[in-house]
């Protein structure tokens, strides 16, 4: 799986019901492509969509996990 991700900064609003205060700052996010119940779809090495995994597809991964 190649390593896409997208990172972005978002105005966040934080409460202090009891104090009557609220700060408004600038949150850094970033988001990843994980595969837990999906299938990463990629075109031309760039990140496209997903397909939900099938029942028999994540049946055989959970059985070769190891603890």
């Amino acid at each position: 799986m190649l390593d896409s991700k997208l990172e972005f900064t978002q105005e966040k609003w934080f409460k202090k019901i009891m104090e009557g205060d609220i700060t408004v700052a600038e949150v850094a996010y970033t988001l990843k492509v994980t595969s837990n119940k999906r299938v990463p779809i990629y075109v031309d090495n760039v990140f496209s969509n997903t397909k939900p995994f099938n029942y028999d597809e994540i049946e055989l991964k959970s059985s070769s996990i190891t603890p």
